[in-house]
């Protein structure tokens, strides 16, 4: 229920970031401090577009790379210096791999005990 009522679209979104909600809300609680997660992974994409959006813009989102933090321009260069054009199989790799090693370094920040 907290995704959707959030403004993102699709059963796995709404489930997401209704965890994130639960997630925040607890540690709201019991007085400790939420880290979002990062702009790299789907989570923090998602999370972003919900809170940085225009809002006279706005609309319902489905994950995608698009929203997501764009590629460094070091991955989109040449060893010339030119600027190359990515196959979609590439491309979606570098956000996997990217959104995988952001997620691990997400997970010794985001921490929630109870006392």
């Amino acid at each position: 229920m907290a995704g959707q009522m959030a403004g993102v679209e699709g059963y796995v979104e709404s489930a997401a970031l209704g965890w994130l909600a639960g997630f925040a809300a607890g540690c709201a609680a019991s007085g400790q401090s939420w880290q979002p997660p990062p702009v790299e992974t789907a989570h923090g994409a998602l999370l972003n577009h919900l809170t940085n959006g225009n809002p006279d813009r706005f609309q319902p989102m489905n994950i995608n790379y698009g929203l997501f933090a764009p590629l460094p321009d070091s991955v989109l260069r040449t060893e010339s210096g030119k600027r190359r054009k990515l196959k979609r199989a590439e491309r979606t790799e570098l956000f996997a791999k990217r959104a995988l090693l952001a997620i691990a370094s997400y997970r010794e920040v985001a921490r929630c005990e109870s006392s």
